[in-house]
């Protein structure tokens, strides 16, 4: 019985360790993203309000690449191109019936940027790479399916109201580095997705498919090397914001403001 509660208390510890390590350090992570995020946004010039929304452009600065960011008059509100990044911190369990975990989860979502996570495969900004663990029956999924897949950029069409959505940019991207990121995605479409959040050769989960895609190219835009956030991605040293959209609360009725870089 003894040899049984040391080996209880064991598995205990290797579970409740490194989960303690993973929230401790991406509470002091989110530190530095606030005070990106709010760089971004203070460099923000209005522009103008459409409905909902707020726009404010932000003047690229010499070592930032301000194309292809975001076009307001698009009607289809596609954010950058090849090979960026865009992530959000909504809750993934927003629909659970479950109020305890769902709140719980909604926590951390907000705090990590641990909502969703995907890379854009077309210079438009049309089409976006990621995973899910289920499908969505609806018109979003170019293939309605589980697993590695190509959808329609409708993070801003079709988005329930994330607290934040975050675009990134590889610092000095080449063209090289976006033709493999790109015949990354097509060689693991299909693929499962990963339940135990452990780096796995043939499994994924969001940010893991999006940090491994630039790790097959070299870059490694995993801050800590621990678990994949989207705090990780943002404070990785290697990408820079190129667009936010925040949603904020007035009289009850919610709105929303979108800053996104541009060229001078």
């Amino acid at each position: 019985m003894k040899v049984f509660r040391r080996i209880i208390i064991i598995v205990a510890l290797i579970i409740l360790i490194p989960s303690i390590i993973f929230v401790i350090n991406g509470l002091v992570e989110r530190v530095s993203v606030n005070n990106m995020i709010n760089e971004f946004k203070n460099r923000g010039e209005f522009v103008t309000k459409v409905g909902d929304t707020n726009y404010y452009k932000v003047i690229a600065k010499d070592d930032e690449d301000g194309k292809n960011v975001f076009d307001i008059y698009n009607e289809d509100k596609y954010i950058g191109t090849t090979g960026d990044i865009i992530l959000t911190n909504r809750n993934p369990l927003r629909y659970s019936n479950t109020i305890f975990t769902k709140e719980i989860v909604g926590i951390f979502a907000k705090s990590m940027f641990l909502g969703h996570a995907s890379y854009n495969v077309t210079d438009d900004g049309a089409v976006i790479v990621e995973i899910t663990d289920h499908t969505t029956n609806d018109n979003k999924n170019i293939e309605d399916v589980s697993g590695v897949k190509y959808s329609q950029n409708t993070w801003i069409s079709e988005d329930d109201g994330s607290p934040y959505i975050i675009g990134l940019r590889i610092k000095g991207i080449s063209e090289e580095v976006k033709e493999r990121i790109v015949d990354f995605a097509s060689n693991n479409i299909g693929k499962e997705y990963n339940y135990l959040f452990i780096k796995r050769k043939e499994r994924f989960y969001c940010t893991d498919l999006v940090s491994r895609a630039y790790e097959d190219s070299g870059i490694n835009i995993n801050y800590d090397g621990f678990f994949v956030t989207g705090n990780d991605m943002i404070v990785s040293g290697k990408t820079y914001i190129i667009f936010i959209r925040e949603k904020y609360v007035e009289n009850g009725e919610e709105y929303y403001n979108i800053y996104y870089l541009q060229e001078e």
